[in-house]
């Protein structure tokens, strides 16, 4: 796979809050058939908007730093 190209989106303060991606890459990785399945479990619909909605977490720094690389 080429080399995926992306940039990050700050707040005012500088702190990284989204990341934008080629949707090339994005289908690649999230087929849309794959979305469109998990959505028809009310479950799977479930945790996934839990998911999307889930404000805490690790920075990639963070988790560099705890794997060691």
């Amino acid at each position: 796979m080429p080399a995926v190209t992306y940039q990050y989106l700050t707040d005012t303060n500088g702190k990284p809050v989204a990341v934008v991606l080629p949707i090339q890459f994005w289908n690649s990785v999230f087929p849309q058939d794959e979305t469109k399945y998990l959505m028809k479990s009310k479950r799977m619909k479930q945790r996934l908007i839990e998911a999307l909605n889930r404000t805490d977490g690790f920075s990639i720094e963070e988790v560099r730093e705890k794997l060691g690389i």
